[in-house]
């Protein structure tokens, strides 16, 4: 594209220079505005040629329409992609916290990680306490926090039921 422009902006300036040397080297008379009018002509001729050549060129806009609508099929399908997977992981989340919940525990915090390929959960890690749906009383100690750990059993029931529901494996399950 440069090299075109230099090439008219030079083929341009040979032209002027040329008309100019004939013009001067010509006696005034009927011929000089003979000269002048050809000479504007091949002037007119050497600017609209480029422009000429620029539509008359072999640039396939088909081809370049197509590969631009392959670009953005292309990006669509990663967002989509990524979309899905992302609603995909929230939804699972939720899911698995509806399902502890309704067996007495409260998810205070879970993190998963899913396949990218297969979307199959493969490790998870939840921060659980246990909701026995009593009314436990409020003690407050200045030198100890109140404990809300679960008994192994707990940590035990809680993996099955993820392990049924989910197919995540209970050596990829850890629940602090």
């Amino acid at each position: 594209m440069i090299n075109d422009l230099s090439s008219t902006a030079s083929t341009l300036v040979a032209a002027v220079i040329l008309i100019t040397i004939i013009e001067m080297l010509l006696p005034s008379g009927n011929m000089k505005k003979y000269v002048k009018f050809f000479g504007g002509l091949i002037l007119m001729l050497v600017i609209i040629t480029p422009i000429i050549n620029l539509f008359n060129s072999d640039i396939d806009i088909e081809k370049l329409i197509e590969e631009n609508q392959i670009e953005v099929s292309n990006i669509e399908y990663e967002f989509n992609e990524s979309h899905i997977y992302n609603s995909y992981n929230e939804n699972l989340k939720l899911d698995i916290i509806k399902r502890l919940e309704e067996n007495g525990y409260k998810v205070i915090d879970i993190k998963m990680v899913t396949d990218k390929n297969t979307y199959e959960p493969t490790d998870l890690e939840l921060l659980i306490e246990h909701d026995d749906g009593d009314i436990q009383p409020v003690v407050i100690d200045v030198f100890k926090n109140a404990s809300t750990e679960l008994t192994s059993y707990d940590k035990e029931i809680i993996k099955t039921i993820i392990n049924l529901n989910y197919g995540i494996k209970k050596a990829n399950i850890k629940i602090n």
